[in-house]
């Protein structure tokens, strides 16, 4: 009996040692986990200026361009609504802003087409020029197409072979010659003759397209003449019950459209405008003599395409898109341009200013390699809290990819 009561004795105090043992390893492993959720005023600090500071907001205007068509190297125009122009940069092409208008150079998928205008604080880099297109105020060629200017206005066009020469623009018959100018960006050329008392004419070539656009506006009502010479073109086309074969010489034609082309086996050039327009033309022995007249008071859009081939439908060139702009997405996210701005700054007087202790911050890509990282190391004996947020880093050209940033703050 007293063998079994010693036996119960040894039970308790076996029991009782194991519950002071397993208090203490509570008290040991969790009281530190608590302290650590009950985080000192300075780091709280230092995540709400984390919050104002390092992170931002990015504007994303999406352009959505409809058009039925497959298109390649199809130069885009659409009215540009906004308010800043130059901290912007266009998603993923390259573009240029003349007049309230936004020029860039896109493929073109049937049915619908996105494109984003990225907007932040951050100033982007200049596109370097589209190795397609080489300019300069005499001239602009890309792949095989050539347009030579005189005074900054088109005077002769070739496509693997001259096919237009010649060829002047005039208001009530004088050509604009006072005020000239060239610019470009990376896939759109611009040449601006600018007559004071007759008008103005500007003209946009494009990377990869041979084309040309020329937008006309006379100072009042004029009448808008253009002379040119045409070589190696067999017929002409104005639509299926109006086209004919040319023959040289002495052939002469007068009518009246808004479009016109001239074509061989191999080369089609259409004249298209806006409003109706005279097209007059006679042949020598081996070239086309061609006239056209129109009169207007404001501005005037005229195109010239040069199309590979024999062609007579012409919709996908004069009607290949409609482009709007969407509602402006707001973008938010970890700047990295922040941090860095951040990074130039003295320590000690971001330190004073956010009221916060000492601190390290680093950014950490999805595969944990540090991409960033402002502050300075805690000292040895330090008292560091730490913490890694799961975020995302939102970049000034819109895109954003996962990352850590991991936090500490000591005292």
């Amino acid at each position: 009996m007293f063998s079994k009561r010693g036996d119960s004795q040894v039970d308790w105090a076996i029991s009782m040692s194991i519950f002071i043992l397993a208090l203490a390893l509570f008290v040991i492993y969790v009281k530190p986990m608590l302290n650590q959720e009950q985080q000192p005023d300075y780091f709280t600090i230092l995540m709400d200026k984390i919050d104002q500071e390092l992170y931002w907001q990015v504007d994303d205007y999406p352009i959505i361009i409809q058009s039925d068509y497959n298109l390649s190297n199809e130069p885009i125009s659409v009215e540009y609504p906004l308010t800043y122009n130059k901290s912007y940069i266009l998603m993923p092409e390259k573009s240029f802003l003349v007049d309230n208008n936004l020029w860039f150079v896109a493929d073109l998928n049937n049915g619908s087409t996105r494109f984003d205008l990225i907007h932040s604080g951050s100033p982007y880099a200049e596109f370097e020029e589209d190795n397609d297109l080489f300019t300069d105020n005499e001239s602009a060629t890309t792949s095989e197409f050539t347009v030579k200017f005189l005074n900054y206005v088109p005077s002769k066009l070739s496509y693997k072979e001259e096919a237009v020469s010649d060829l002047r623009i005039m208001f009530d018959g004088a050509e604009p010659s006072k005020n000239s100018s060239y610019d470009r960006s990376a896939t759109v050329a611009r040449y601006e003759s600018v007559d004071e008392e007759l008008g103005q004419i500007q003209t946009y070539v494009f990377s990869g397209s041979s084309r040309i656009y020329s937008y006309i506006t006379p100072t009042f009502e004029r009448e808008i003449s253009f002379e040119m010479v045409l070589h190696n073109f067999s017929d002409y086309y104005i639509d299926n019950l109006d086209n004919s074969q040319i023959t040289y010489p002495d052939f002469c034609v007068e009518k009246t459209n808004s479009l016109i082309s001239f074509s061989d086996s191999g080369l089609t050039l259409l004249f298209a405008f806006d409003r109706n327009a005279t097209f007059s033309f006679c042949t020598d022995n081996r070239s086309i003599n061609f006239n056209i007249n129109l009169t207007a008071d404001n501005l005037t859009l005229f195109k010239l395409f040069l199309i590979d081939g024999q062609a007579t439908s012409f919709n996908k060139y004069l009607n290949p898109y409609t482009a709007k702009f969407g509602f402006n997405e707001k973008l938010s996210g970890l700047s990295l341009d922040k941090i860095t701005t951040l990074s130039n700054l003295s320590y000690s007087k971001i330190k004073q200013d956010w009221g916060a202790g000492d601190f390290k911050i680093t950014v950490y890509d999805w595969n944990s390699t540090s991409l960033l990282s402002f502050g300075q190391n805690p000292y040895t004996a330090a008292t560091v809290y730490s913490k890694d947020l799961v975020t995302n880093v939102l970049f000034s050209n819109g895109t954003s990819e996962k990352g850590t940033l991991n936090v500490r703050a000591w005292s």
